[in-house]
């Protein structure tokens, strides 16, 4: 009868673990890999700072024809994930990161995260 008692109590350690090691360790990989990620840096530079191939997609945000430098510095044009570290990034008509956006399974339950570049707190022109 201890046993089989030690036994379930082993089982549910056992599980404990691996749920936390599949909500957590996402979480560490992310919270370790976020300061290579600097925002304004454009995409080929940071391919190259960190070694990581960094696909652009093109997210179907267009501006019209015609808009001055400072919104196109502001419009998320590109995005790319790296899931290795379990981030999305978002990227201006430069080519330069705006954004970077939490993509951890904790994000996906709600705690989400985005860090947006410092030119977001200035008043649009």
């Amino acid at each position: 009868m201890m046993s089989e008692r030690k036994f379930w109590v082993l089982a549910v350690a056992i599980a404990v673990l691996v749920i936390g090691a599949a909500l957590f360790w996402p979480e560490f990989r992310y919270r370790t890999a976020l300061p290579k990620y600097k925002l304004g840096m454009t995409a080929e530079a940071l391919e190259r700072e960190i070694g990581v191939q960094i696909d652009l997609h093109k997210n179907g945000n267009y501006l019209p024809e015609g808009e001055d430098d400072l919104n196109k510095r502001r419009h998320f044009c590109y995005d790319a994930r790296v899931a290795r570290d379990f981030v999305e990034l978002d990227f201006n008509d430069f080519h330069e990161l705006i954004a970077i956006t939490k993509r951890t399974p904790l994000a996906r339950l709600g705690l989400r995260e985005r860090r947006l570049h410092s030119m977001f707190k200035m008043p649009a022109q």
